[in-house]
């Protein structure tokens, strides 16, 4: 038998759908509420006020991406946390604060694993992946917005440097070109220090510069490189 995609079994119901009284669509509405925790927390969003949902879903992300070490059967939960940040995206349309949960999603899983050593190849991708979708979204953002993100990002940067896989010389590339695309420079220890910034900017801007060696990630160091 062949499978049915999702939006052709829709299209089945939708006709359905729209022979129903509004009582019935309520009902229906109402046990979909009922159903799931993932379900109540679209629905408020959508029909009630986002804003006041955006808190539920940024500590959901920040449970999902640091569990408390003590805590017994904790777990990292990234795919727990990529569906949550996609469906306020779609419940809400909020670009900007669609970019803070992904932002948020990539700042605890990196101080996750700076301070408990935690982490493997395809986990620091997940941070990769979500870090580069975050920045996208600030393109969308107001200059405001993305001027007050700088901090965070440069702090990001820094608490990533001394992370292995690859990982640290990633964040602290994609960064660069973010909030520096003039001078491509990342660090606010290093700009505080005149006589650093020149060796900064040639180091960054020169012209087939091999990468710092990547370590245990050699294979998909290039990728990262090409994803910045």
């Amino acid at each position: 038998m062949r499978a049915t995609s999702g939006s052709e079994g829709f299209g089945r119901i939708r006709s359905t759908l729209l022979k129903q009284e509004p009582t019935q669509l309520v009902r229906l509405i109402g046990e979909l509420y009922q159903l799931s925790k993932d379900n109540r927390r679209f629905v408020e969003t959508r029909l009630g006020e986002a804003a006041k949902q955006f808190p539920v879903y940024q500590q959901f992300v920040v449970d999902c991406l640091r569990p408390d070490p003590l805590r017994k059967g904790a777990k990292v939960r990234i795919a727990e946390a990529k569906r949550a940040i996609s469906q306020y995206e779609r419940a809400s349309g909020d670009v900007a604060g669609t970019a803070e949960l992904m932002l948020t999603f990539v700042e605890q899983g990196t101080e996750f694993a700076a301070e408990l050593g935690y982490g493997d190849e395809d986990f620091f991708s997940s941070l990769e992946g979500m870090l580069s979708r975050a920045l996208n979204g600030l393109q969308s953002c107001t200059e405001q917005l993305r001027q007050n993100m700088r901090p965070r990002l440069i702090r990001l940067s820094e608490q990533a440097q001394d992370i292995g896989w690859g990982y640290g010389d990633f964040v602290n590339d994609v960064i660069a070109h973010a909030v520096e695309p003039d001078i491509r420079t990342v660090g606010i220890s290093a700009l505080e220090q005149p006589e650093n910034l020149e060796e900064l900017v040639i180091s960054a801007t020169a012209p087939g510069k091999p990468p710092k060696p990547p370590g245990r990630r050699s294979k998909n160091w290039a990728q990262s490189r090409a994803r910045s």
